[in-house]
């Protein structure tokens, strides 16, 4: 009985995770034009503790792509500039320079990137 409960709640679970992050949408402009919030990094090398404390430091940091093709990444400080999109990779272009972004996925309300060659994954949600 024990492991149906638990079968159940792990089951409900993946679900209801499917659910809030929605459904996976084709990556487009209009997709991606978005205001997006971190909320969580997968980095497999990190240390519990330099997960958190980098999880800690990227709080609050949002990038927003806008329509007119416009962006703002805010880090500690605010970046703004001009943003393209081909197929996966959005590309980047402000004070500090030119970057790339790979989106791995995209839902209704997530979208995981990867800055550059970095192997550590961002996962932000829509606002």
């Amino acid at each position: 009985m024990k492991k149906y409960m638990l079968f159940t709640f792990l089951f409900l679970s993946f679900f209801e995770s499917k659910a809030q992050n929605g459904k996976e949408v084709t990556i487009s402009i209009e997709n991606v034009s978005k205001k997006w919030v971190f909320s969580d990094l997968i980095n497999e090398k990190f240390s519990t503790e330099e997960y958190k404390e980098t999880k800690d430091l990227l709080t609050d940091t949002f990038i927003e792509f806008k329509k007119d093709m416009t962006f703002t990444f805010s880090f500690i400080v605010d970046l703004e500039g001009t943003w393209k999109l081909d197929k996966n990779i959005i590309y980047t272009k402000d004070r500090k320079g030119d970057f790339t972004w790979k989106i791995h996925k995209i839902s209704e309300k997530e979208i995981i990137l990867s800055k550059n060659d970095a192997e550590q994954k961002l996962i932000f949600r829509a606002e």
